[in-house]
Parts: structure tokens; C-alpha cells; sequence
């Protein structure tokens, strides 16, 4: 397990040496390595679709439990400016239903490391919000829409305690990280202190390292609470991909409501060898052409 528990809060232009000049090809070097860095995939919801964006495999598909699929709105954006986003609900549902939103995008962006942005809020009241099968959850999954084994990374919020034999940090988000088993167990739930606030935006920042099997998580609400989480080990201990994005909550009773609003997610991520290629080709005509000067 890492270190879960601990909060984490040249100057020349280029070489010239005999008839080799690298002035021409030195900043093709640094684009190469920005771009190992690159946005490739995003969805901000301007172009009003579940289908907009750019990078996914598919579209934002609801869980075959929520009453209708969600509508992208701008009835009341996130943040000032920000415009369009995706609420999900309010909806009632019968007692302990999941209800959520996933999208996939290309399991070769979810091989390498990759850090997922996004902006959520929970748009109504937390007075029912009060059991251990009142959840909110968020996470990578390899195809589920539920929080369970399949998960790799994972955020969320439980309303209260199991009883006595699994003690959650009631109603506070935490983060999943894994001790000795894969269970949903207080155990592997890392209390982050931030109580999860109606109308609140969350950003969150998931930095990603599959080959580790393990991530680091920022928070930093609109009321300005903040955490930083050290390594934690992910949830699915395989190496199988986790390319499902996944928002979702579950409700207890038939009289719950749980909305939720999403906005402004992106994963950065390698792009695909297309484009590296490109780079490289780049620069081998830079040198070229500096060897011919």
C-alpha cells in the first residue's frame, strides 16, 4: 500500500560544434516532449450532444436503471462562463440503485499513465443522504458502472457506517486504496476530511499510472477545501486496461432523490503513434536540413 494516509500538499538556445547545428532542431525536440503530454481526450459539452467531444469510443450511456438519458444543459453552469455541462437526475429509484453515466475512450491512452480533470457538484439536498447504500461514486472501470472490483481508481462519498463492522468516513469524500483485499471495507477507504456539500464544485485532478496499478487524486472545492493524496493502490490489482470513465450514485430508498452535475473533462494522456511518428519525421528533416547549411 503507499503512502495514502500522508497529505502532499538551460538558458541558451542551442549547440554549435564542427559542421552539426542544433538550433533548427531543438525546439522540435521540445515539441516532441510536450506533446508526450497532450490532451486526447476532452468533452465540455458545447456541442450539446452526449456524443460530443473529442477522443471517445463512444457516447455518454446512462445505466439501464435511470428513468431517461441525461440532457446536456446550461440552466446553471458550474462555474461562471463555463456554459454547458451534464446533469445527471434527480431521480427516484427503487431502493439501492445505481444510477450513472459512463463513456470509454481508447485502452491504449489507458495503458500508458494519463491524468483525468473534471468539475462535479451535487445538485440536491443531503438531508436522506444519511445511510451506508447513499453513495456517490467515481472512477476508472474496465466496462461496469457500479463501484465495485472492477474499478482501478476510485473517489466517492458513503452517507454513513455500516453498522459497527464496516466504519466508512461518513458522508466525507475518500479514496479507494487498496490494503489486502479488494472489498468496499473501511479499510480501503482513505477519509480526505472534505464533507460533501450541496451546490459545491469539486475539480478533481487523477494522475494514472497503470503499470504501478496505482494513482494520486487532487480535490479543491468552490469553498475552499483542498486535499492531496500520496500513492494509492488501485482497486482491480490486473493490469487489464480501465478506460471506462464512470459517474454515478446510488439511493437507498424509493423516497431519495440524488442529481448530480458534471462539467469540463479531459484526460491527458501519449498520443497515438501517428502522431509521434509525425514528430519524428519532423525532426529528422530539421537535422537534415541543418547538415546541408
Amino acid at each position: 500500500m503507499g503512502d495514502a494516509g500522508k497529505v502532499v500538499t538551460s538558458g541558451g538556445s542551442g549547440y554549435s560544434g564542427g559542421h552539426m547545428k542544433f538550433r533548427c532542431f531543438l525546439p522540435l525536440l521540445v515539441t516532441a516532449g510536450a506533446a508526450q503530454a497532450a490532451i486526447v481526450v476532452s468533452d465540455d459539452f458545447s456541442s450539446g450532444a452526449l456524443n460530443g467531444g473529442t477522443g471517445w469510443t463512444n457516447s455518454w450511456t446512462p445505466t439501464a436503471t435511470s428513468p431517461s438519458p441525461p440532457v446536456v444543459s446550461s440552466a446553471s453552469e458550474l462555474t461562471t462562463g463555463s456554459g454547458n455541462y451534464l446533469p445527471v437526475g434527480p431521480t427516484s429509484v427503487t431502493g439501492n440503485t445505481t444510477h450513472a453515466v459512463a463513456r470509454q475512450f481508447s485502452s491504449s491512452v489507458a495503458s500508458s499513465p494519463y491524468t483525468v480533470r473534471f468539475d462535479w457538484r451535487m445538485d440536491t439536498t443531503l438531508a436522506n443522504f444519511n445511510t451506508f447504500n447513499d453513495r456517490v461514486h467515481i472512477g476508472g472501470s474496465a466496462g461496469n458502472v457500479t463501484s465495485d472490483a472492477t474499478f482501478s481508481w476510485l473517489v466517492g462519498v458513503a452517507g454513513a457506517d455500516n453498522g459497527t463492522t464496516n466504519v466508512v468516513p461518513d458522508g466525507h469524500w475518500y479514496v479507494y486504496d487498496y490494503t489486502n483485499n479488494n472489498g468496499f471495507s473501511g479499510a480501503n477507504l482513505v477519509d480526505t476530511g472534505i464533507t460533501l456539500t450541496q451546490n459545491v464544485v469539486y475539480s478533481f485532478v487523477v494522475n494514472v499510472n497503470p503499470a504501478a496499478r496505482n494513482y494520486t487524486v487532487n480535490i479543491t472545492g468552490s469553498d475552499s477545501s483542498t486535499y492531496t493524496s500520496g500513492d494509492l493502490d488501485f482497486r482491480n490489482q490486473s493490469t487489464t486496461p480501465t478506460n471506462t470513465l464512470v459517474f454515478g450514485s446510488v439511493t437507498h430508498a424509493t423516497s431519495d432523490t440524488t442529481a448530480f452535475s458534471f462539467d469540463n473533462v479531459t484526460i491527458d494522456g501519449v498520443p497515438e503513434p501517428s502522431s509521434m511518428a509525425l514528430l519524428g519525421v519532423l525532426g529528422a528533416m530539421g537535422m537534415v536540413r541543418r547538415r546541408r547549411d
